[in-house]
């Protein structure tokens, strides 16, 4: 199949527009979620719908973010150190696990190593765009019509 000049063009036309697309996005999400988070975390209030003369043509809402995962982890700074006490603790060998619960049981830290918190998980908070179904190809325009310049 050879593409034609026209479908080329197209396709640059495309590219151009999505990347204008991304960063208008970028300019506008900032603001959009800071003020959602604050709605939400006053009021508890995460929809909200978008109207255009009195007649609602799509609905925003707040999707929480999710906090990383907290947990500790042991850093073994001095290896001969750590094995030596897993061995006067009764480990066969090293195991950090259960080196770990030895801490978190006793408050004795093993030998040769540190405590350190590892961060798992957890996204952002986001604003999700729900247009009506008679609406989409509408929205698709306004969207062309802003990548213009144009004032809606």
């Amino acid at each position: 199949m050879t593409l034609t000049m026209n479908q080329l063009k197209q396709y640059a036309d495309f590219k151009l527009l999505m990347g204008e697309a991304k960063d208008m996005e970028c300019d506008m999400k900032a603001t959009v979620d800071a003020e959602f988070e604050e709605r939400y975390l006053e009021s508890g209030d995460k929809t909200r719908a978008v109207l255009d003369g009195g007649e609602e043509i799509a609905t925003l809402t707040w999707c929480p973010g999710q906090a990383a995962k907290e947990e500790d982890v042991l850093l073994v700074d001095d290896p001969d150190a750590y094995l030596a006490w897993c061995s006067d603790n009764g480990f066969i060998l090293t195991d950090d696990a259960a080196a770990l619960k030895w801490f978190h049981d006793t408050g004795e830290m093993p030998e040769g190593c540190a405590l350190s918190t590892k961060y798992s998980g957890g996204r952002s908070g986001y604003v999700r765009v729900t247009a009506k179904k008679p609406y989409k190809a509408a929205f698709a325009e306004r969207a062309r019509k802003l990548l213009r310049g144009e004032v809606l």
